[in-house]
């Protein structure tokens, strides 16, 4: 009890050294934030960066991993979560949502062509992410087409826990993908995948910031954040 008292003064000092450097229009201290890893890498690292050079007297670590982070044993001050958490002692907050779409390369396309329907996709090399032994693998991809809901339980060719390999697997054409378009947004917009089965829409996804519960939330903290929602509004492949 003791100790957890002491973690919430320090927490309290940290916010109210934060909110006197805004006074003086400065940020301070050390914001650790955490992400999974292909979302930081491919959408968060450069704001991240932008973000330090206008703080200058602000230390910024960026924890990427596709393990799932936990935000309060690994003492963040905040992570970046696909889905909505339902972790006790986290305050989650959405900050944008998005669909998954169902694309391939060219390439794929080329060597084994371009199904028709969703049960088509059985007769396809298709790539899924697993999520550790205990939540199993995403190979039940629920699509939607005139308000009616399908799940296709697909086969997988190849499988990975990197969400990151499976882009890279998909960008070289080795077997179909169900992506989420923040993900893939740019590869569509530029030919490298091509979207499949437009005339369905697959499930929307949100993007959840969860932090510790706490009463007073860092200025860093909160500024990072409205500059996160403002950044990731403005992307083209937000849904």
């Amino acid at each position: 009890m003791f100790y957890e008292r002491a973690a919430e003064i320090m927490i309290d000092i940290e916010a109210a050294e934060a909110e006197i450097s805004a006074n003086q229009k400065e940020l301070r201290g050390v914001l650790r934030i955490g992400a999974p890893l292909e979302l930081g890498r491919r959408r968060l690292a450069d704001f991240v960066s932008e973000f330090a050079d206008r703080f200058p007297k602000l230390r910024v670590h960026l924890l990427l991993s596709d393990e799932g982070l936990d935000v309060v044993n690994s003492r963040l001050d905040l992570a970046i979560r696909i889905g909505m958490p339902n972790e006790a002692g986290i305050v989650a907050t959405k900050i944008m949502s998005s669909e998954r779409v169902i694309c391939a390369s060219p390439a794929y396309l080329e060597r084994f062509g371009m199904p028709a329907t969703p049960a088509e996709l059985h007769q396809h090399r298709c790539i899924c992410l697993m999520r550790g032994h205990e939540l199993g693998m995403l190979d039940r991809w629920r699509l939607s087409r005139a308000g009616e809901d399908q799940i296709i339980e697909v086969t997988p060719h190849l499988s990975t826990t990197s969400g990151e390999v499976v882009h890279d697997w998909a960008l070289k054409g080795k077997g179909i993908v169900f992506k989420v378009l923040w993900d893939v947004g740019d590869d569509l917009q530029r030919g490298r995948l091509v979207r499949l089965l437009p005339e369905y829409q697959g499930e929307t996804i949100g993007l959840f910031a969860t932090m510790p519960s706490r009463r007073n939330v860092p200025l860093r903290v909160r500024t990072f954040l409205d500059n996160l929602r403002d950044f990731l509004a403005h992307r083209p492949s937000r849904h």
